[in-house]
């Protein structure tokens, strides 16, 4: 039964994950609109796949989801069988019509659009379908194409799934192709990521910015002023080279050459995790650089509250990806913490440079040393750009801001013009 504002459904890879707590805040915004939220996934994980457990155990959130079927019949008789069982619990007169090898095709008479619209059949009526990460767009673009789907489309890209290459670059755009043709509405996290999008065919009248929501009733910072002997600087993300952890050692490295009282903890794990381990016992930085490996969002917030700076290090990998957004410089500014980082992919978005944070060419290690050199001897500069930093967090990207743009895109009804948030003007 339909709730007040009608049935929304989130479609993601997995759910939970810890490395995707916007998906957790998402289906609560829906739900505390009124909306009957189902999400429909790929693989559905535990309790203890997350880091927000009492978010989902209060809000149901795991009754809601549900594992996506992809039916695939096992020969012509199956197919044939399977399609008429299909047809006798009905099906649009749309979808017969797709048994038309004239029309549609080989796979069009072998039940393709029926076992895509069978495989959805309890969400295809839904008022809103929310699509996180554009390649999980199956099956609802090619649905939605065939006019079964009513509902609203909407599509949310994060990063990779907008990557490119020029060597692939056509390949994704016939990829898209479709989905772009018939979705309702397009969401980047940043400018770049949208810039990104419009080059892979993206229309730019149905585009809009939404960055990705800083939780600032949780993320804040500590009531007690952080008076470490040496400085603390932070870093939390992957082991991957795209986090660039290794130019951050670099840096402490100098800085410590340099005769600093300094302490620096990188958050994460991955496959970066040996190199690096042997990157911090050549440079002998063994007592200075730890790795602490994955940690609870708890965790990860006493860490950012205990530091005096965050030294964001994500740059561009050898595929040229970058980051679409950085949500974690929004949370560690929302934890009162100046940033240094470079200008890389959408990052720069997420930061007022000069007020909040100081910005550095991509993989200039010499300039990240000058940069953290201005901050550790100049601790008013430090208590000055922390609170700027919270402050800029609450204006624009704090989850109150950003879930009044998603309560006016769900009960929108017209088409989006291209947008630019205020922090990246």
């Amino acid at each position: 039964m339909k709730s007040s504002a009608g049935i929304l459904v989130i479609r993601v890879g997995v759910f939970p994950s810890t490395s995707q707590t916007f998906i957790t805040l998402q289906a609560k915004l829906a739900l505390e609109l009124g909306y009957d939220v189902r999400i429909l996934v790929d693989k559905k994980n535990g309790i203890a796949d997350t880091s927000q457990a009492e978010i989902i155990q209060q809000y149901g959130l795991l009754d809601r989801t549900f594992q996506l079927v992809r039916i695939d019949p096992a020969g012509k008789w199956g197919r044939l069988k399977a399609i008429v069982k299909i047809i006798a619990k009905g099906i649009p007169w749309k979808l017969f019509t797709t048994l038309n090898y004239f029309k549609y095709g080989r796979e069009g008479l072998k039940g393709k659009y029926l076992f895509q619209y069978e495989s959805v059949r309890g969400f295809i009526d839904a008022d809103i379908i929310h699509i996180q990460f554009g390649v999980y767009k199956f099956p609802f673009d090619e649905l939605k194409a065939l006019g079964v789907i009513k509902g609203k489309l909407i599509t949310t890209f994060h990063g990779f799934d907008a990557h490119y290459t020029k060597s692939d670059l056509a390949d994704w755009k016939l990829y898209y192709k479709g989905l772009f043709i018939c979705g309702s509405l397009f969401t980047a996290n940043s400018n770049y990521l949208g810039e990104k999008l419009i080059e892979m065919g993206c229309p730019p009248q149905r585009l809009k910015i939404i960055p990705m929501p800083i939780d600032t009733d949780y993320f804040i910072p500590s009531t007690c002023p952080v008076e470490n002997e040496s400085i603390h600087m932070l870093s939390v993300g992957r082991l991957i080279k795209l986090k660039g952890h290794e130019f951050g050692i670099h840096a402490i490295h100098g800085l410590r050459a340099k005769g600093y009282a300094i302490k620096h903890t990188i958050i994460g794990s991955g496959e970066e995790m040996n190199p690096l381990k042997k990157l911090i016992a050549e440079l002998g930085l063994e007592d200075v650089v730890t790795i602490e490996g994955n940690r609870t969002q708890a965790e990860v917030l006493q860490a950012m509250r205990a530091s005096d700076i965050y030294l964001m290090t994500s740059t561009c990998d050898a595929s040229g990806r970058r980051e679409a957004q950085g949500v974690v410089v929004g949370e560690a500014q929302a934890c009162g913490l100046p940033i240094v980082a470079f200008r890389s992919g959408g990052i720069p978005s997420m930061i007022c440079e000069g007020e909040t944070g100081l910005l550095i060419a991509e993989n200039d290690v010499e300039q990240m040393i000058e940069k953290l050199e201005v901050l550790i001897q100049d601790p008013e500069l430090r208590k000055r750009m922390g609170t700027a930093a919270r402050s800029f967090v609450e204006k624009n990207f704090s989850l109150r801001s950003i879930h009044r743009t998603w309560e006016e895109v769900y009960a929108e009804r017209k088409s989006f013009s291209v947008n630019k948030v205020a922090s990246d003007e």
